[in-house]
């Protein structure tokens, strides 16, 4: 017997009990004193080939068509495209 009649009634009306808080465990404190901080002086890492082509396309496509705004929609076709090319030329 799992619950009692004084749950279930609590069940069908609704009524919540109120209750105190529930203490921290030890894997929850570890966690919040092992979480170092991230130090602003530390050097990012260089970009993927995906954003060197992305960046290098982006400048291109621009100065072709200055009007149009899809530029983020064809990079990755185009990104793929030139991947493919490159792996047959290998």
């Amino acid at each position: 017997m799992k619950g009692t009649k004084a749950n279930a009634e609590q069940k069908q009306t609704g009524d919540k009990k109120i209750g105190k808080r529930k203490a921290a465990t030890e894997t929850q404190i570890k966690r919040q004193i092992k979480k170092a901080k991230k130090d602003p002086n530390k050097p990012k890492r260089p970009p993927s080939a995906f954003f060197v082509f992305s960046d290098e396309f982006r400048k291109e496509y621009k100065q072709e068509n200055p009007n149009a705004n899809s530029v983020g929609q064809l990079i990755p076709a185009k990104y793929l495209s030139a991947k493919r090319i490159a792996w047959l030329e290998v």
